[in-house]
């Protein structure tokens, strides 16, 4: 995946996640490997999206990702 297409997925996730669609929007964040984000603050966001649709599990991948990549 290129920067462009990660960029179009990224806006379409804070699009559903502002319209409550979490549902939507764990399906198109699935399709992203979050181990090459670095991004603190979207790896927070998209975790957040799992808690909601009970994804515990990948919830917490994604936040004990962010915080190896916190300073």
């Amino acid at each position: 995946m290129d920067k462009y297409e990660y960029n179009l997925k990224l806006d379409q996730i804070k699009t559903l996640l502002a319209e409550g669609k979490y549902k939507e929007a764990a399906d198109i964040a699935d399709t992203i490997n979050w181990n090459k984000v670095k991004n603190v603050n979207v790896l927070v966001k998209v975790a957040d999206i799992y808690e909601q649709e009970g994804r515990y599990e990948d919830s917490k991948d994604i936040l004990l990702n962010a915080y190896d990549h916190s300073p």
